[in-house]
């Protein structure tokens, strides 16, 4: 094989360009090789958008649950954090502060989290079903 036509030759050119655009027939890859290179591109610092024009939207099908997954991840985690009593809290991460009381803010942080969180995982789960039945 020519040393200048090797996958890693062609990727660093490819990674040069501000444009990349994936094309070809029905049914060869283009939404899995656009994804891929979105995030080979992304890993080497870049700033990445990807597209997907025409009637299969697969790439969304593919992210969109791991946004809501994500989110309501997020969400769990402020629960947890907003839960956290204030005599914890301070003893892990405000050892040489005194105490303090933070009244009803982490409470209402906690409730607005688990709104959030429940939202986005309910329209990632509808979502899903949505997508697998049609398909």
């Amino acid at each position: 094989m020519d040393p200048s036509r090797s996958p890693e030759s062609v990727f660093d050119a490819l990674a040069t360009r501000q444009l990349l655009i994936v094309s070809g027939k029905g049914g060869v890859g283009r939404t899995t090789v656009a994804a891929l290179l979105g995030l080979a591109l992304a890993r080497r610092g870049r700033r990445v958008l990807v597209a997907t024009v025409g009637q299969d939207d697969r790439l969304a099908w593919l992210l969109m649950p791991w946004l809501g997954l994500m989110l309501a991840q997020a969400a769990l985690c402020a629960i947890v954090y907003g839960l956290t009593a204030d005599a914890n809290w301070d003893a892990r991460y405000n050892p040489a502060m005194p105490a303090r009381s933070t009244a009803w803010g982490p409470v209402l942080g906690a409730i607005a989290a688990l709104v959030v969180g429940a939202s986005a995982l309910m329209a990632t789960l509808a979502f899903s079903a949505q997508r697998f039945f049609e398909w």
